[in-house]
């Protein structure tokens, strides 16, 4: 079973009518894809959640009591390795929150982060840089991916 860490893009756009391509995939990954994975949830990406407006905060809050997950604090060396990435220049520091997301499923021993992100996460430059970054600290590699990829390698098993 593979272990997945959700960054908050995938919970927001179980209801992101705006993006309706997004949204469909994002759902048919969450009805079915989740089911073979352990999920990990941090307290950053439930702490996002509570930034949304209502209604959407209060349908993505039931989503997620729906579901099994590992809910993951932040904690000191969390936030260190995040502290790595942003000083490497890998993410930038007005997005520390992504690295934060990156350090948490890395330091959770998670195989995959799922994202939306593609301005900062799924962007081979940063998968390469961060898995370069964890194995000069002896941590595992991690791969940072879309819903879309996940379907097509699950359907592809």
């Amino acid at each position: 079973m593979k272990k997945i860490y959700l960054d908050t893009s995938i919970i927001s756009f179980l209801e992101a009518h705006d993006a309706p391509d997004k949204m469909e995939v994002t759902r048919k990954w969450w009805n079915e894809g989740r089911l073979y994975s352990q999920i990990y949830i941090s307290e950053l990406t439930l702490r996002e959640i509570q930034n949304c407006p209502e209604p959407k905060r209060s349908k993505l809050l039931r989503e997620l009591s729906s579901i099994n997950f590992r809910y993951v604090k932040i904690n000191k060396a969390i936030k260190s390795l995040a502290e790595h990435y942003v000083s490497q220049n890998i993410i930038p520091v007005k997005y520390k929150d992504d690295a934060l997301h990156i350090a948490t499923a890395t330091l959770s021993k998670c195989d995959i982060i799922l994202s939306w992100n593609f301005k900062h996460m799924v962007k081979l430059k940063t998968i390469k840089e961060v898995n370069s970054i964890n194995r000069q600290l002896g941590y595992k590699t991690i791969n940072i991916i879309a819903p879309s990829e996940l379907i097509k390698k699950e359907g592809s098993d």
